[in-house]
């Protein structure tokens, strides 16, 4: 698997601390997934999550508030 930096994230992402918020539910996630399935995984969840974003992987949508 393709090892990425920080500074590959910092690259990709206008938003960094968004970004930080989506990476950490999808590492959350993965290790759900991993603890229900019992399933070891190679690397740790937050190492998974970066690279998954970087490739693409992770879909998101980000919601607005209507101020009334």
């Amino acid at each position: 698997m393709k090892r990425y930096t920080v500074e590959d994230l910092w690259e990709k992402v206008p938003n960094k601390y968004e970004a930080i918020v989506v990476i950490a539910l999808e590492a959350r996630r993965l290790a759900r997934w991993a603890r229900e399935h019992e399933v070891r995984l190679q690397e740790k969840p937050t190492i998974l999550a970066i690279q998954r974003f970087l490739e693409g992987k992770v879909q998101y949508t980000k919601e607005t508030q209507n101020q009334s």
